[in-house]
């Protein structure tokens, strides 16, 4: 009980501060490795702690790699995120986490295979970019690498929309 009560009293005193915000997260990019654009749909849950010098935000994604020839790659993220700087027009963040990465073959599409094959792996993410603007529509670039059994570069742009 006290540790609960010790805890609140620092999130108290520390924050969140009145700039919490959620954002939902359209993008599109290309992932090096797999040699095919991406497309995905994701969220931000601002919870800033540390004043407006740190903001720190909850970011969970999830997207597909258009490859084609039967091959089909969707990974989910659920990145933690530290914003630096005021929320200016030019605010850089990065961000670590967990990825699950799922990938499907038919196996018709290659060679004399018959049937289908997939492979589920999990990693970690390591990410850096940047918003632009201070409205609630901001663009940003960001650049992603995922260590898992196979390793991936990703470059994403996009808009994050503010509620």
């Amino acid at each position: 009980m006290r540790k609960l009560a010790l805890l609140t009293l620092v999130l108290v005193a520390v924050g969140p501060s009145a700039s919490a915000q959620t954002s939902f997260i359209g993008m599109g990019g290309y992932n090096i490795d797999a040699e095919g654009f991406l497309v995905g749909l994701g969220a931000r849950f601002g919870v800033p702690f540390g004043g407006p010098a740190l903001n720190l935000a909850l970011q969970p994604t999830i997207e597909t790699v258009l490859i084609g020839d039967g091959v089909t790659y969707i990974q989910g993220d659920v990145n933690v995120v530290a914003a630096f700087g005021g929320g200016g027009s030019l605010s850089p963040y990065a961000g670590a986490g967990l990825a699950i990465a799922h990938t499907s073959f038919d196996t018709d599409s290659f060679a004399r295979g018959t049937g289908d094959a997939s492979n589920t792996d999990i990693g970690i993410n390591a990410l850096v970019g940047t918003s632009f603007g201070s409205g609630s529509l901001r663009p940003f670039a960001q650049a992603r690498a995922t260590f898992a059994d196979g390793s991936s570069i990703s470059l994403m742009g996009g808009v994050m929309i503010g509620i």
